[in-house]
């Protein structure tokens, strides 16, 4: 699809007017304001709510409303011990891009799992409940090590919520702390996100947010992607009365704007290519320790994504292998025909890179030489 940059040029001056009004006439002001693109009136309330709602852009995402019932203290969470069903709640863990997760045991099976609270418009909209059932079924079918699993979907007092594996181990987003990683960890979690993406990508399924708070390192030395419970299945058919239902329709942002694609920010269609440019952001967050469009505010960040071509690599290239650099530069291309064909190119080419980082002798100079290696025009 075509980016328009101006648009956003024009939303950025609707939303920093909009930040200098009392809340309570904001709408109406909305309203004169987008009369004739009501698109835009969307786009800029959900810029606001992000605004209001995350302490730092890069660092928090966009989550909206989380299920009633938790919510009545979301600074401290249910107390420990509180029944959930089966579950017995025993600590917040995080607020995700829809919804709050917590801790819990599963008193069926006595194992500890993770519990996604999602949004009471998912309770209060049969269509969309029903989409996040056919999407649940889709995900569930996904087998990887380096997946977290989505046990169940509950419906638990008229609420909905996702039950996922529990992970033990660091973020990626702890990991980092603000700096890179040395060359060989950074190839090593790469690698490991690559192709639990291109497990994903091969049965249709597109996360849509990925980012370092959804990446867990294990205790195990693995390397997990969790949150695919609000995934996109875009592939092969569903089993029957599952098969055209969708959690989110064009024209809906699901995920952080600051690991979005330019595609994925102005609501268009999106596929594998957008989880790619997300993991070319987390790629170059891993070799430089910062994000590349980090900016004062949310939409001069969104901004500079549509300008991702003209970003600065040489942090990149300062950190590791001059060949990572190509790669991530070619993950963040803006037009998605210019990034990778296949997310199993992608893994290729961090394979072999490892390779050669991982051997001795001139290893970069082997992959200059490799005359194969050429990249789409942009």
């Amino acid at each position: 699809m075509s980016v328009n940059p101006e648009r956003w040029r024009r939303l950025k001056d609707l939303f920093e007017e909009a930040l200098e009004l009392d809340p309570s006439v904001r709408p109406g002001f909305l309203d004169r304001a987008c009369s004739q693109d009501p698109g835009m009136r969307d786009e800029a309330e959900a810029l606001l709510r992000h605004h209001e709602s995350a302490d730092g852009f890069l660092e928090r995402p966009a989550y909206e409303e989380s299920a009633d019932l938790l919510t009545s203290d979301p600074g401290t969470g249910p107390p420990e011990g509180v029944p959930l069903g089966p579950y017995t709640l025993i600590r917040k863990l995080g607020e995700g891009g829809m919804g709050i997760v917590y801790l819990a045991r599963d008193t069926r099976l006595g194992r500890p799992v993770a519990i996604k609270a999602l949004p009471p418009r998912f309770t209060r909209d049969e269509r969309l409940r029903a989409r996040l059932r056919s999407e649940a079924v889709a995900v569930a079918r996904l087998s990887h090590p380096g997946i977290a699993t989505i046990y169940s979907l509950e419906e638990i007092d008229g609420n909905l919520y996702l039950v996922l594996e529990y992970v033990r181990g660091r973020t990626l987003r702890e990991e980092l702390e603000g700096k890179p990683l040395p060359p060989p960890r950074i190839l090593d979690t790469a690698v490991q996100v690559a192709r639990a993406l291109s497990a994903a990508h091969a049965q249709g399924i597109v996360h849509r947010d990925l980012k370092p708070e959804n990446v867990m390192l294990s205790e195990g030395g693995g390397v997990k992607i969790l949150d695919f419970g609000l995934a996109r299945f875009l592939g092969p058919p569903l089993p029957e009365g599952v098969r055209e239902t969708r959690l989110t329709q064009s024209g809906t942002f699901v995920g952080t704007p600051a690991y979005a694609s330019p595609e994925q920010l102005v609501g268009g269609e999106v596929d594998f290519r957008t989880d790619i440019f997300s993991f070319g952001v987390l790629l170059y967050e891993l070799a430089s320790g910062a994000h590349p469009f980090a900016a004062p505010d949310p939409v001069s960040s969104i901004a500079r994504v549509f300008d991702a071509e003209d970003l600065d690599f040489s942090p990149v290239e300062a950190a590791a292998p001059s060949e990572l650099a190509r790669i991530t530069r070619r993950c963040l291309r803006k037009q998605p025909p210019a990034r990778y064909a296949a997310t199993s190119d992608l893994v290729t080419d961090l394979e072999r890179l490892q390779t050669a980082v991982a051997g001795t002798g001139s290893s970069e100079a082997q992959w200059e030489a490799d005359g194969e290696r050429t990249e789409p025009p942009s």
